[in-house]
């Protein structure tokens, strides 16, 4: 992951904050930090949609959203698209034509990661085919 944001419940006791390393000096960063937030306080959801927006952009990274998302559909012609939320880009968008229950016959639908929309032409012949979107992570 090229970015990601440290929720804390926790109070800190008057600790010092530690940037590569733990206060132990052991598991120290590896790699380049390129940018650090620290917020004084809770943010509210507008605000975490804002920094989102601007470490996207600064940075050319999308943020990942991990919670479970909606899976919406249209049909034109013998087109279905699928659509989900763009904070949802990475996730998989998988087809299986075996059964629901069928672990093993799940298969990623081509270029469903690297966006939140997709449109596909269904397999006619099969009577039944089920989708879903799964977190890479």
């Amino acid at each position: 992951m090229s970015g990601g944001f440290l929720e804390a419940n926790d109070f800190d006791n008057g600790n010092p904050m530690y940037i590569g390393a733990r206060a132990d000096g052991f598991n120290r960063l590896a790699g380049d930090l390129s940018e650090l937030i620290v917020a004084s306080s809770p943010m509210s959801g507008n605000e975490m949609a804002a920094l989102a927006n601007y470490l996207g952009a600064q940075h050319h990274f999308v943020l990942f959203n991990p919670s479970p998302t909606t899976l919406t559909f249209s049909t034109s012609g013998n087109q279905l698209t699928f659509t989900w939320p763009a904070d949802h880009t990475g996730w998989q968008l998988q087809s299986n034509s075996v059964g629901v229950t069928a672990t093993g016959s799940w298969f990623t639908v081509p270029g469903s990661t690297v966006t939140n929309q997709i449109t596909i032409t269904p397999d006619t012949t099969k009577s039944s085919v089920y989708y879903r979107m799964v977190s890479q992570q």
